[in-house]
C-alpha cells in the first residue's frame, strides 16, 4: 500500500487510479517471479538488503511516519532486539514502550500496543528473548 502510494507521488499522479494499482501490482509479481523481490504477507523486501534496518521516523518529515499496520513484523523484532540488547534486563511493559518510542510512536494505543506484543511474544517463543524473573533479555546467541 505504502509502495503503491509514493510511486503514486513519484510520478505526480492527483491519485491512485485501478489501473496505476493494477499495473503497480503486475510490476511488483514481475520482480517477485524474477527474483528481486520478495515478498513476505504485505511487505516488500529487497533482494539486496541484508539485515532488517529499523527506520526511525524524522521529525518534521510527515512521510517518514508510518502507521503500526505499515511496518513489518522483522522490522518490529528488529527494534526491540536494539532495546533489550542495550539493557542487563528490562520488563516486558517497558520493552514493549520502548519499542513503540523507538519506532516513532509517542502515544501507544491498543492497536500498537497488541502488535509489538504479538511480535515479543514471537520472538521469545523462537528463543530470541528470554523472560526470566521478570525481566526480558537478548539471547546473546543471536
Amino acid at each position: 500500500e505504502i509502495a503503491a502510494r509514493r510511486l503514486n507521488k513519484a510520478f505526480r499522479l492527483s491519485r491512485a487510479t485501478g489501473a496505476f494499482n493494477e499495473a503497480f501490482r503486475e510490476e511488483a509479481d514481475d520482480l517477485r517471479r524474477k527474483r528481486r523481490i520478495n515478498v513476505n504477507g504485505e511487505f516488500l523486501w529487497s533482494k539486496r538488503e541484508g539485515e532488517v534496518k529499523v527506520r526511525v521516523p524524522i521529525e518534521g518529515v510527515r512521510e517518514s511516519f508510518r502507521s503500526v499496520e505499515h511496518i513489518a513484523p522483522e522490522e518490529i523484532e528488529q527494534a526491540m532486539k536494539l532495546v533489550a540488547g542495550h539493557s542487563l534486563g528490562i520488563s516486558k511493559e517497558f520493552l514493549v514502550s520502548e519499542t513503540a518510542a523507538l519506532l516513532g510512536f509517542k502515544r501507544m494505543g491498543e492497536n500498537i500496543q497488541w502488535k509489538i506484543t504479538q511480535v515479543y511474544e514471537t520472538t521469545r517463543r523462537r528463543g530470541i528473548l528470554t523472560e526470566s524473573s521478570g525481566l526480558v533479555r537478548l539471547n546473546k546467541l543471536q
